[in-house]
């Protein structure tokens, strides 16, 4: 028996997550606070509802950042197997010069259209938006630190910065509200939040900075190929869970909008508390598979922690649903939400599988996946663009299109699978012709 719990415990995905995870909580803990500390005593529900929005439009404008992160921990990691640190620097190189023009340029558009975008979102101050633009470019600029740190696999140090940032956050947050500065405040604390971790990342890729290394050739041809499709999965993958909340900013009154946030926000716990897995799973399954090694057992153990560990709080929220909303909104009409919580919280653990899925193939290249994915995200903004009189109705679109898009990367799994049994059998015949 010890034997084997010494095995399960130093499996590489297991102790990764847990460094993760345990290293994390500090942060998640800051994180509630701040959430709760808005939500309950610093914000009204409307003005909830609006960081809420630009949260979102923070989080869709900043795709191209975060899509380009399986495609950076995919090569990476493969670099960091070999030890080909050379390489890692060309990729890093590579990669941050067209972001930061690019970054300059969307800094622009946001410039020149932030009045019509606080129209749409119906935000009295465009100020606001300038904020966000300046975060996008921000985040341009630092590209490719945090994935390079994933491969790197250097999850103590991801962890310890994932707190400091959350820490950081939540006390300049609280002090700029105090200090009467509301929402826009609050959008700098969370831009202060993630600056800090990004220079802070330079200490364990010092080796980015240093001079005299022969940059080899990275192939752009190479990253396209990969780093295109990825790029539109997780941007697709992106949208489930944000366009609902843009949407009911647009079609909905500021109250029943901030409603809603506190909704997503409460749902989207289960995902903070699997996305460790997902986050451990990745650069293993790339290594094991640059290496021909047997990557399925990390790929179906990821799966089952994650429905595990989203299943007990789904639970949760189905038994005590009047208890849970109550933690994070003094709101007397939060209580509305009762009936919608523990569905909402099935849509956030169908979402959080689908994480893994989407990792998972694209850990091994198969990034065709990016097709069905962008097309239920936007058959999902399509339907709850013209039914959208209920919460009910957004919930139950939003629902129903990640348990078809569940079921198709299943199946996709299944097929893939299968293929390679056949070929193994294939193989097998082929050695036992010769033999004889």
């Amino acid at each position: 028996m010890k034997k084997r719990i010494k095995i399960i415990t130093e499996h590489p995905l297991i102790a990764g997550s847990a460094v993760i995870f345990f290293g994390s909580f500090f942060g998640n803990i800051f994180n509630f606070i701040f959430n709760f500390v808005m939500t309950r005593y610093l914000l009204s529900s409307s003005e909830y509802g609006i960081l809420a929005s630009l949260t979102s439009l923070f989080t869709l404008s900043s795709q191209p950042v975060g899509a380009v992160v399986p495609t950076l921990v995919y090569f990476s990691a493969s670099y960091f197997a070999k030890k080909d640190f050379d390489r890692v620097r060309g990729l890093f190189l590579k990669v941050t010069k067209p972001s930061l023009f690019i970054g300059m340029i969307v800094f622009i558009a946001y410039i020149l259209s932030a009045k019509q975008i606080a129209s749409f979102l119906n935000i009295p101050n465009h100020s606001f938006i300038l904020i966000i633009a300046f975060m996008v470019f921000m985040g341009f600029i630092g590209i490719a630190n945090q994935p390079l740190l994933q491969a790197k696999m250097a999850f103590s140090f991801i962890a310890f910065s994932s707190t400091l940032g959350s820490f950081l956050r939540l006390a300049f947050g609280v002090l700029f509200v105090l200090l009467g500065f509301s929402v826009g405040g609050v959008v700098w604390a969370v831009f202060i939040g993630g600056l800090v971790p990004y220079l802070l990342s330079f200490i364990p890729l010092s080796f980015l900075l240093q001079r005299g290394i022969n940059m080899p050739h990275v192939s752009f041809k190479s990253l396209f190929n990969y780093g295109i499709p990825a790029t539109l999965a997780t941007f697709g993958l992106t949208l489930f869970i944000n366009t609902d909340i843009l949407l009911v900013k647009h079609f909905f009154a500021p109250e029943p909008a901030g409603l809603y946030a506190t909704l997503s926000l409460i749902g989207k716990v289960i995902f903070f508390f699997s996305a460790p897995i997902t986050m451990v799973m990745f650069p293993l399954v790339v290594q094991k598979h640059t290496k021909h090694e047997n990557y399925h057992g990390v790929f179906r153990l990821s799966l089952l922690l994650v429905f595990i560990s989203s299943i007990a709080i789904v639970a949760f929220y189905f038994l005590f649903p009047a208890f849970v909303i109550s933690i994070f909104s003094k709101n007397q009409s939060a209580i509305l939400l009762a009936p919608y919580l523990g569905l909402f919280g099935i849509f956030i653990t169908i979402y959080s599988l689908l994480m893994v899925l989407n990792n998972f193939y694209l850990s091994i290249n198969k990034t065709k996946v990016f097709l069905p994915i962008l097309i239920t995200a936007g058959l999902q903004a399509l339907l709850i663009w013209f039914y959208h009189k209920t919460f009910l109705d957004i919930i139950l679109i939003s629902l129903s299109m990640v348990s078809l898009l569940l079921v198709i990367l299943l199946l996709y799994y299944w097929k893939l699978t299968a293929g390679e049994k056949s070929a193994m059998l294939d193989v097998y015949d082929t050695k036992t012709k010769k033999h004889k």
